[in-house]
């Protein structure tokens, strides 16, 4: 005779799929060029049960608190909403956000109603990545431009430009350039030097 295993669903249960941020595209930024932002969660329901008055409490820095209300949640269903209360930072550093989900329910699974979000401001540094690239792209014996496209929204001075290369070709040459961008890349700004 096989061994049998029972399976039992939980009647409600809330999961907090993501918790991440909107209006902004640099996870690190310095102080000067951050601007307002919402924070934004998604709840699935992955219970047997229909859920109502479904939440997500968001808390953070500088006394930062807002709920975004999600309503009710079908069986297997899902929902995302952004805080009604925006964020702006006041100082450098990592800002550090937490979420909880609560529902009108008791819900049978906590350990899947938690998560947390954090981007840094600096004084000087503007990021697109956070780590290394793990698809990354270049050239192979070519010549090309490989480039990214900041926003600023306050005039400020750029004093350097640091990248990353993974086992570089010896002998090859790069210079990075700072180029005018209206569409498309326009004048070239500023160059390094090979």
């Amino acid at each position: 005779m096989l061994p049998t295993s029972v399976f039992s669903q939980i009647s409600y249960d809330a999961a907090l799929d993501s918790a991440d941020y909107t209006l902004n595209e640099y996870p690190i930024i310095p102080l000067i060029q951050a601007d307002s932002i919402g924070l934004l969660s998604r709840v699935a329901n992955v219970g047997d049960s229909a859920l109502s008055g479904v939440s997500v409490d968001v808390t953070g820095p500088n006394s930062y608190s807002s709920s975004i209300n999600l309503g009710n949640i079908g069986i297997g269903g899902s929902a995302t909403g952004t805080t009604p209360a925006l964020f702006m930072p006041n100082s450098t550093g990592k800002q550090v956000f937490y979420f909880e989900t609560k529902t009108q329910q008791t819900d049978g699974n906590a350990n899947n109603n938690k998560d947390s979000f954090s981007y840094e401001v600096t004084d000087t540094v503007m990021a697109r990545e956070v780590g290394n690239n793990p698809d990354g792209l270049g050239y192979n014996g070519a010549t090309g431009y490989v480039g990214q496209r900041f926003t600023l929204k306050t005039t400020d001075t750029i004093t350097s430009i640091t990248f990353y290369i993974d086992e570089p070709t010896a002998g090859d040459s790069i210079r990075a350039h700072v180029f005018s961008y209206t569409g498309s890349p326009g004048t070239i700004l500023a160059s390094t030097q090979t």
